[in-house]
């Protein structure tokens, strides 16, 4: 029996209760969701929360290769930096929609 989906869940919601934890000691942590994210290696979820997209978009975007990711045995981790870099490399190659003409 695979247990893989089970602990990825656990690990979730642990993630999910330290959020909550931090935003009761400091409620400010609330204010600006994605800004709060703690330093060190991101998962899928926090990398959705900072680029406000679905999870599966992140996962899509990483195996695709356009999306900066690492490895961590059948987990894909994410480095902030190269999350940040890759979000500022995007909006320089995006044109505006004035320049597209709508």
């Amino acid at each position: 029996m695979d247990l893989t989906p089970v602990v990825e869940r656990l690990d979730r919601a642990v993630l999910l209760l330290e959020h909550i934890a931090a935003a009761t000691a400091n409620p400010s942590a609330m204010a600006s969701p994605g800004a709060q994210i703690e330093e060190g290696l991101w998962n899928a979820e926090q990398v959705a929360a900072y680029l406000k997209c679905s999870e599966s978009k992140v996962y899509k975007a990483a195996e695709a290769g356009t999306l900066p990711c690492v490895r961590d045995g059948r987990s894909l981790r994410f480095e902030p930096e190269a999350i940040r870099a890759y979000v500022r490399g995007r909006a320089r190659l995006s044109p505006s929609r004035a320049q597209r003409g709508g």
